[in-house]
């Protein structure tokens, strides 16, 4: 029992039936349907409101089962999470959820052949994925899309993310204990995991396997559908306060996905994304439409290098500092200062970003969540995520001149909005 006699339990799944009856109330109010495990079932449309609620339900759904399953069943589960893993990985490598039809049914025998593997492990497989509700089995040996399944087989950045993150980083986090062992007070691109196993930087491996460099840049657009939304960077900065025809520079932007969204929703505004990668940059000049093809442009810099554009209405860096670590973020910031100098008076520097919580700032489910990219970053690059008073120490590294004017949004990924002083 909890305080005063009261039943943790009871008070979880009681917190769990409001959560819910408060996000079937919505759906009725705003005409929705209710979704299911069906392969067409709509996705929930929620507002600030019922975002807020679905993370309150998780939150207590997840410790009402830690609690009622108890350490022993909990760490059955965990352990044989890579066995997971290791379905998915098979499933993605050898397109059993694009060979699955959309609307129709395939039978064993048929998947396997299409895929080029043998009947036995094929099904093993996809009888494994169809206990979560990936894939389902109508009848013996007979498979249909779920929900799950269909969205990978629709979304080829969904299906690029879950491939990069089944092959290369399931491999590099497996060497994790390893990389510490080697260099226990050091943490670094070069003392990371992924070098670990690859013998490399993630970056200089990407360079040398550009076909799955290209797959993991059109893997971010994926993680953007899931945790950080372009709609809320949208909506999150007054992008069209920044003057007419005004520049904003994409760095880092890779196959500039971010830019060409922003600019169909801001018709005033240019953009520039710049990239290191010449593979990255050509994928993304392959996805202009007639709507931005005037209005964005794309150019090979490396953001370690003094940067050349001096008329910026806004500089932009979204999801690239969590990627390096601190002594490496002070170069890249710094780099920026020159221009900055050269720039109007009041030119932001935006740091579009994870901001991980102070202690009981967030709910354990939504901390969780954002440690778990944090591990991503030491295992990828050898880097983190970090808190607001972090990126303020980063800035003032960089320059003491830099000050942080406004962090925008309220959600896990914020927008920290920086000012350089043009005054000595």
């Amino acid at each position: 029992m909890g305080l005063a006699g009261q039943s943790e339990l009871l008070r979880l799944s009681q917190t769990v039936l409001q959560a819910t009856s408060a996000i079937v109330r919505h759906l009725q109010e705003t005409n929705q349907e209710e979704p299911s495990f069906h392969q067409n079932s709509p996705v929930i449309q929620n507002d600030d409101t019922i975002e807020a609620t679905r993370i309150l339900l998780n939150d207590a759904a997840h410790s009402l089962l830690r609690l009622v399953n108890g350490p022993v069943n909990e760490f059955r589960s965990f352990f044989m999470t890579q066995y997971d893993l290791a379905a998915y990985q098979v499933a993605l490598e050898f397109e059993l959820f694009r060979n699955v039809p959309l609307n129709g049914k395939i039978n064993l025998s048929e998947l396997a052949q299409k895929a080029g593997i043998d009947k036995d492990r094929c099904g093993r497989v996809v009888k494994h994925l169809a206990t979560q509700h990936v894939f389902n089995e109508i009848q013996s040996d007979i498979f249909e899309h779920s929900a799950t399944s269909a969205l990978i087989a629709r979304d080829p950045s969904i299906e690029a993310l879950l491939l990069s993150q089944v092959d290369e980083m399931f491999r590099a986090a497996s060497e994790s204990s390893t990389c510490v062992q080697n260099t226990p007070f050091e943490s670094d691109s070069v003392n990371s995991p992924f070098a670990t196993r690859f013998g490399k930087p993630a970056y200089l491996w990407y360079a040398e396997n550009p076909e799955k460099g290209v797959r993991f840049a059109r893997g971010m657009a994926g993680v953007a559908q899931m945790d950080s939304p372009i709609s809320t960077l949208r909506d999150d900065f007054p992008w069209a306060s920044l003057e007419t025809s005004g520049k904003v520079v994409d760095i880092g932007g890779g196959s500039g996905h971010v830019s060409l969204h922003l600019a169909s929703q801001f018709p005033g505004l240019n953009f520039v994304v710049q990239d290191s990668s010449s593979k990255m940059l050509a994928d993304g000049q392959a996805r202009l439409t007639p709507d931005v093809v005037e209005r964005v442009s794309f150019m090979q810099h490396d953001f370690f290098s003094e940067q050349p554009i001096t008329d910026a209405s806004a500089f932009f860096i979204r999801q690239c500092l969590h990627n390096w670590n601190d002594e490496d973020c002070v170069k890249i910031i710094r780099a920026l200062v020159p221009a900055l100098e050269k720039c109007k008076p009041g030119t932001p520097l935006l740091i579009n970003d994870e901001i991980l919580p102070m202690l009981n700032q967030k709910t354990k489910f939504e901390e969780h969540l954002l440690r778990q990219y944090d591990m991503c970053m030491f295992v990828v690059f050898g880097s983190k995520q970090r808190t607001e008073k972090e990126f303020e120490k980063l800035l003032k590294r960089a320059d003491p001149r830099f000050k942080v004017v406004k962090v925008h949004g309220t959600n896990s990924m914020g927008l920290v909005e920086a000012h350089l002083s043009h005054e000595l």
